[in-house]
């Protein structure tokens, strides 16, 4: 089973000194779930493609050749949808909550990386939900939103706004 797609603290490259802001009040990782480890790919490939191989070469004994390179390619093409989803688990999200400052952090699939800074006391926090399970969540303020959070479930999209938008009220009311 893979890692849990929100857990607590910062990734290490995270500032959290006094000219950030101050001590996080909220520090969330945001990561898709990738539900098959490593090591279990490995055997589940090397499962496919054996029983792939065994039916393929007992086609072609049989006379159908063709059979074999169409197995070949099912290997292929499940290799690769299994290449992408372990792609698209390495995109991250970061969220700091200071005192004076709200922080969302992404590092893309690419490895390019983007931050967004917010006043905690002029934010909203829009959960948006699309027919098809779909939606995200915007951060909001002065104009600029920033959508975030789209690749987790809907459950967890709304336990998210949730615990962030009690974060926000909780620091708001402190200053």
């Amino acid at each position: 089973m893979g890692n849990p797609p929100i857990s607590p603290g910062p990734d290490p490259g995270i500032d959290s000194d006094a000219k950030n802001g101050g001590k996080p009040l909220l520090a969330l990782e945001l990561r898709p779930n990738c539900s098959l480890a490593p090591r279990a790919f490995i055997i589940l490939m090397a499962f496919i493609s054996v029983i792939c191989l065994v039916t393929g070469l007992a086609f072609t004994l049989l006379g159908a050749w063709p059979v074999l390179g169409f197995f070949a390619l099912d290997v292929l093409i499940i290799y690769t949808a299994f290449h992408i989803s372990y792609r698209r688990a390495s995109l991250r999200e970061w969220i700091l909550l200071r005192p004076h400052l709200l922080e969302l952090r992404r590092r893309e699939i690419d490895g390019t990386e983007t931050r967004f800074s917010f006043n905690p006391y002029w934010l909203r926090i829009e959960h948006i939900e699309q027919d098809r399970g779909g939606g995200k969540l915007v951060l909001a303020s002065h104009g600029r939103r920033v959508g975030f959070a789209a690749f987790l479930p809907s459950q967890q999209r709304h336990r998210l706004a949730k615990t962030l938008r009690r974060a926000q009220r909780e620091t708001n009311s402190a200053f």
